[in-house]
């Protein structure tokens, strides 16, 4: 591709941001500070034991997502590791402070998953931020991300970090949210410590929702739709609570308020309804499906 961006043209082109978030209820995020290859842990000088430890929880936790995350600069003696537990009832956040990545052998990820008491000292109330920076997988994530990461890591008592490959290099600069796993694109640094900020009140900002990680693409865009019709900004404001395929690509989801209040989101997905590069190595555009609302009742 010459002459072109694939974030400026994903934006160019009038590709949405709603329903584009990669599904994760888990996420396992290691500190590691050397060089990020392409596939980050794949190419990382992690040991191989450590890998296979970390590849078995993938394949065993549903929807686990791993990510290399680092705070250039950082003085410590040993690397961080985070568990988090995205799911819509019950959000946790778990922060060890490894001696070596060897201690990693030690950790009952399932256990920690699954609320395991031997673990609760190491839960943390502080939300986590991280930003996709990861520049050897596609341009756009470090031209666009390293400037948002360095004006929120600026923000005094914020935990900030850099993170390997996301999903959707289109969308950069990527911004995720956790514990709740909510993920923000095209965010800029004029806008970033607005969005952090109002998370941080417990609220999202529907302008550069992509999604929340723990739900499919399906009611990401039915929450999308809602929230922008209802305002309703609160993060546990609504939830699906049914889906019912009228058809294909036509859905029927039921959405309850937190005061109890049934709703019912109709919509469809037009397939194949835009063209965009999906990286900055595409050499051609490639077709992508639209979300599409019919109607709130």
């Amino acid at each position: 591709m010459s002459g072109i961006h694939c974030a400026e043209f994903a934006t160019q082109a009038g590709e949405h941001l709603f329903a584009t978030a990669a599904r994760a209820d888990v996420w396992l995020l290691l500190e590691y500070a050397e060089t990020w290859e392409s596939d980050a842990f794949e190419g990382s000088r992690l040991s191989q034991p450590v890998k296979n430890r970390l590849s078995a929880a993938l394949k065993t936790i549903p929807h686990a997502r791993l990510q290399l995350i680092r705070q250039p600069g950082r003085q410590q003696a040993g690397p961080v590791f985070y568990v988090v537990v995205s799911r819509e009832a019950n959000v946790r956040l778990y922060r060890f402070t490894l001696n070596a990545y060897a201690d990693l052998m030690r950790l009952d990820l399932p256990a920690i998953v699954s609320g395991d008491a031997r673990y609760d000292s190491n839960k943390s109330g502080d939300p986590l931020i991280v930003v996709c920076a990861h520049g050897s997988r596609d341009a756009c994530c470090a031209r666009l991300g390293v400037p948002v990461y360095h004006t929120l890591a600026a923000q005094p008592g914020w935990d900030v970090w850099l993170a390997s490959h996301v999903g959707g290099h289109r969308f950069a600069a990527n911004v995720i949210c956790l514990p709740h796993g909510i993920v923000y694109g095209r965010v800029t640094p004029a806008s970033a410590v607005g969005l952090v900020e109002h998370y941080r009140a417990g609220e999202i900002v529907i302008d550069n929702l992509r999604g929340r990680s723990n739900q499919d693409a399906v009611l990401q865009a039915a929450d999308y739709f809602f929230r922008q019709h209802s305002g309703a900004t609160a993060i546990n404001a609504c939830r699906a609570t049914q889906t019912t395929a009228l058809s294909d690509n036509h859905w029927r989801i039921e959405i309850t308020t937190a005061d109890g209040e049934r709703r019912y989101v109709e919509m469809t997905r037009d397939k194949a309804a835009i063209y965009t590069y999906t990286n900055c190595r595409d050499e051609v555009p490639s077709a992508q499906d639209q979300f599409r609302l019919i109607g709130i009742e």
